[in-house]
């Protein structure tokens, strides 16, 4: 690793540069390597002398014009000699995890302590596939493969064989950049593969630029190239052009909320994921994935626009939420209160509500909530309507309760049309409710909330009846009042993988059932076959799209150590991890070259791509849906409290307007510091502050003494006033 960081003094009429390093100068030709930099490229701009300079761990872009670092690229990897080998085939090891009834993954990461990224990163094989590059000025993406082929642009760069070592992953950490290396240990010979894209075509289309790096006995040899239209050239600006998409890139990151933990992985997993779900789309234009799923027919599919929506205003990214949101709602919601899809779920509706209240809450725009109320009263007018029509059922069993589709796969089958599941119910009561929370804080509305509340509540009490009536004995929770007898597995057949992937999870994320029922579900789902390492089980194959309906409910059900695991196992075994890509489906068994691919076709989709994000977001800061309590740390690792320099959290948006907050350990003392809450503040701050190997005692705010519940880890501030410090030992 170089020593020191060089500094640009002049470029050379030869097409070299003047460097000082270490205070002496030095003049460098292209390709000339000193002090461990190697002079890549100069170019002018607008008469600014630039210099490009390329390092094993980063690429760095100097002026001589302030300020004189214009970017600093990080590399994902260093010398292709030293990449990690083609894993070993684990088939045999999969495939008994398949067939065990319980999560031995979980339980092994959990015996270990608290779950971490590093504790699951190596308890199944990795995830390599597909991944895509973009910019969202205009609507062309480019499928790129794990050989590095990128579809309608370049052939493959490497081939993967057992003697292989291989290595991909991002510039500058979550940039939408990728970097791919192979070593063949045989020839003694690799390739590194850096690409990206950028809409600079003669008519803005997109561009991809890459450079191909091989190394062999015989030295080093660099091709730069540019694919636009379908024509090939060499590219000289590669460089400019790098620098010019790194850019755009840090003023995409410094958008909305920003959170800074002492895990690399979840840093960069989560940052590269919040990118690939805004690219996915195109715009306000709703995109379900990239690849396989790339296709006009799954445009209006109710989860990517939801997802898509709640990814952005949960991480301050209103604008982006807004007009999504605004869009799939002037063009999807028909005259009836419908959606313009072939096979909706009944949640979706319920969630399509509870997402625009969400909207209204979090970015305090009446204005858009005016706009968009008469569509919105139109699917609430038409679950209404449906509610009473079930009320006035003769089943008790199923009184009160709306049937109807529980997923798009179903759309085939006319009987399901008529089945009853929970998660439609649950969810109808949740968009009904927080439809309603929206129209009570009008008082030209607030007659109109007061009626919603009153039958949420209702609605509320049957469905608990409902659900307590179809628990069995042995503790198993079905997904409707006449679903079939308990699963020995929870993938022992089509119709049980769909309860345990999708249904039971949409039962516990909308915060209508009681805790004493989520947590039943998530012990049976667990003894029996329904997860590995927290992720979803079908089949034989995972799909965890729904994953932070799951960790939704774990959350309010105070299950952290189920949403630990299931968040790392989410981000380390469902992504494809060094770029991030994550997928509708994966295998569990390795293919040939020892890696997990993708199942069947089921490739990137913004629904699994949201996940992480969320998951991160609910886990630092977190409204509490029903109460007047905002949740702080609430399942927040303990060892990014007390890692180097703790964690950060800005502008991070709740219903009371953005909060930043800052953890961390001095000595033996954490000190926690809050501001923000310009739209008031709670009637309560809960925070949860766990610190390894210790309980705390005592707690002052602003120098207030303040109590310490719940075995030593949680503290209540009652009518709290910020900004505040706190400090608890």
């Amino acid at each position: 690793m170089p020593a020191a960081k060089p500094e640009l003094v002049a470029l050379r009429s030869d097409g070299g540069a003047t460097v000082r390093i270490a205070g002496s100068q030095h003049h460098l030709t292209a390709g000339e390597t000193l002090a461990g930099w190697t002079l890549r490229a100069t170019y002018r701009e607008t008469k600014t002398p630039f210099a490009v300079l390329e390092s094993p761990t980063e690429f760095l872009f100097l002026s001589t014009e302030p300020p004189m670092v214009r970017g600093r690229l990080q590399r994902p990897f260093g010398s292709l000699e030293s990449l990690p080998r083609v894993p070993a085939d684990d088939s045999s090891h999969c495939q008994a995890l398949l067939e065990a009834s319980k999560d031995l993954l979980a339980q092994q990461a959990q015996a270990q302590g608290e779950p971490s990224f590093a504790a699951v990163a190596d308890l199944l094989p990795r995830l390599l596939d597909m991944t895509f590059l973009g910019d969202e000025r205009t609507e062309d993406r480019a499928v790129v493969r794990a050989d590095g082929a990128i579809e309608g642009h370049f052939g493959a760069a490497f081939e993967i064989t057992a003697s292989s070592r291989c290595a991909h992953g991002l510039l500058g950490e979550s940039m939408n950049a990728v970097c791919y290396g192979a070593w063949d240990e045989d020839k003694q010979q690799g390739v590194e593969m850096i690409a990206f894209a950028l809409a600079d075509g003669p008519a803005g289309e997109l561009a991809v630029y890459r450079r191909l790096r091989t190394l062999s006995p015989q030295g080093e040899t660099l091709c730069h190239e540019r694919s636009c239209a379908g024509v090939v050239a060499p590219e000289l600006g590669f460089y400019q052009a790098l620098l010019g998409a790194h850019l755009r890139h840090q003023s995409w990151l410094a958008d909305g909320l920003q959170v800074r933990v002492p895990e690399a992985s979840v840093q960069q997993g989560v940052a590269a994921s919040l990118r690939l779900v805004d690219l996915t789309f195109r715009g306000v234009l709703p995109r379900y994935g990239v690849g396989t799923y790339d296709q006009r027919r799954h445009d209006s599919f109710p989860p990517a626009v939801l997802f898509f929506t709640w990814a952005m205003m949960e991480w301050g990214r209103f604008d982006h939420a807004r007009d999504a949101l605004s869009h799939y709602l002037g063009r999807y919601v028909q005259p009836d209160g419908t959606f313009d899809y072939y096979g909706p779920a009944v949640a979706e509706y319920g969630q399509l509500l509870a997402a625009a209240a969400r909207y209204r809450e979090l970015s305090a725009d009446q204005s858009w909530w005016d706009e968009h109320l008469v569509i919105l009263r139109r699917v609430a007018r038409r679950l209404l309507d449906l509610r009473r029509e079930a009320l006035a059922s003769d089943d008790a069993t199923t009184r009160g309760l709306l049937p109807g589709l529980p997923e798009a796969d179903y759309h085939g089958d006319a009987a399901e049309w008529k089945q009853f599941y929970f998660a439609g119910d649950v969810w109808v009561c949740r968009g009904l409710r927080d439809l309603g929370r929206a129209l009570l804080a009008d008082p030209v509305t607030r007659h109109e909330g007061e009626a919603l509340t009153a039958e949420a509540t209702a609605y509320q009490a049957d469905i608990r009846a409902a659900v307590a009536a179809a628990t069995h004995p042995c503790g198993f929770v079905p997904a409707g009042p006449a679903q079939p007898p308990p699963f020995e597995r929870m993938t022992e057949s089509r119709h049980a993988s769909y309860c345990n992937y999708r249904y039971l999870l949409e039962m516990v994320s909308a915060g209508v059932l009681e805790t004493s029922v989520v947590r039943a579900i998530a012990r049976y789902r667990r003894d029996h076959g329904g997860e590995l390492l927290g992720t979803t089980r079908f089949g034989g194959h995972l799909d965890d799209w729904p994953a932070w309906h799951w960790t939704r409910g774990l959350l309010d059900a105070e299950d952290v150590a189920g949403y630990l695991t299931s968040f790392y196992g989410h981000l380390a075994h469902h992504h494809s991890r060094g770029y991030w890509a994550s997928y509708e489906q994966v295998t569990v068994l390795p293919g040939p070259q020892g890696f997990r691919t993708v199942k069947g076709g089921a490739e990137q989709v913004v629904p699994s791509q949201a996940m992480a994000p969320l998951m991160l977001k609910h886990l630092l800061v977190d409204d509490d849906r029903d109460q007047d309590v905002l949740h702080l740390l609430r399942a927040c690792p303990a060892r990014w409290l007390t890692g180097p320099g703790g964690l950060a959290v800005t502008d991070c948006p709740t219903r009371w307007g953005p909060i930043s907050l800052r953890a961390r350990l001095r000595g033996d003392e954490l000190e926690v510091a809050l501001r923000g809450l310009e739209r008031g503040t709670p009637s309560k701050i809960r925070l949860r502050l766990a610190v390894p190997g210790r309980r705390l005692t005592e707690a002052t705010a602003n120098g207030t003494p303040v109590p310490v519940t719940a075995r030593g880890t949680v503290v209540v501030l009652s009518q709290p006033s910020l900004p505040l410090t706190l400090r608890a030992r």
